[in-house]
């Protein structure tokens, strides 16, 4: 109790406020000193009430925070079940091109959308920290994030150049992928049977810098395979006479793409 006194002492009101409020979730000693703490500082009425309506419009915000998280999350899982079932190789009936292109059109911007939202944070330490040098995979995250949405528009305006861009962004992230599911696999046995670490170290769910985890090489391994699938299916006869693509163009946009990716992939490790 008294470590709790001590510690609480340099706790903003608002803190305190929040701890009380949220008893269930702390220890009984804790809420006991943040209500001693708060009864010592004497707060006024007015005080009192602001902080409370700082609190209520805090779990306004969080809720409808958690409402759009949600919403994103079902039209995310909407796309990737009718992704998915769009890629099944064992459909006895294809669905038609347009339906087709208009579904990977859906897929692609909310997967863009996804890679600015997560990616906004770093770009913007990047961008805000003048001594922060760039790498080659800053670079090239940077220009995966920017290259994508502009691509999926011109795919879903039936451009030529949308579909050849499209099919070569998805085999860079295929051999991108497959190459960190390789590292991250072998990094982890390394790891596992180094005797410079305890085995019991090696966290099968959790990582940090002296562990490695074997699930991440397995998402890895999956988000490949469906793209490898969506490009199997952009290869398609009624899908590549939509963008005016003849043989020759999609065995040269293969060829170049694995060459570039390649190069990138090496480049970056």
């Amino acid at each position: 109790m008294k470590n709790y006194q001590e510690r609480f002492a340099a706790l903003p009101s608002l803190k305190l406020f929040k701890i009380i409020q949220d008893a269930a979730n702390y220890d009984t000693d804790a809420v006991a000193a943040a209500k001693a703490e708060i009864a010592k500082r004497n707060l006024s009425t007015e005080e009192t009430k602001e902080l409370q309506d700082t609190i209520d419009t805090e779990k306004v915000a969080t809720k409808k925070l958690k409402q759009k998280a949600s919403e994103v999350e079902s039209k995310v899982k909407s796309a990737s079940e009718e992704l998915i079932d769009i890629v099944n190789p064992v459909r006895k009936a294809p669905k038609s091109a347009e339906k087709v292109i208009m579904t990977l059109v859906v897929a692609f911007a909310i997967f863009s959308l996804y890679q600015i939202v997560m990616q906004f944070s770093y770009f913007r330490f990047l961008l805000t920290y003048e001594d922060i040098s760039w790498d080659i995979n800053d670079v090239l995250l940077l220009f995966a994030v920017a290259f994508l949405p502009v691509v999926t528009f011109l795919f879903w305006k039936r451009k030529k150049v949308g579909w050849i861009l499209l099919y070569a962004f998805n085999i860079y992230t295929i051999i991108n992928y497959l190459g960190l599911a390789v590292i991250d696999y072998s990094a982890y046995h390394e790891a596992k049977n180094s005797t410079y670490l305890r085995t019991d170290t090696i966290n099968p769910v959790y990582h940090d810098e002296f562990t490695y985890n074997p699930t991440f090489a397995l998402t890895q391994l999956i988000i490949a395979i469906l793209l490898g699938l969506t490009v199997w299916v952009m290869g398609r006869e009624d899908i590549k006479k939509h963008f005016r693509i003849n043989h020759q163009t999609a065995l040269l946009t293969i060829v170049v793409s694995i060459l570039v990716s390649l190069f990138l992939f090496r480049m970056s490790i």
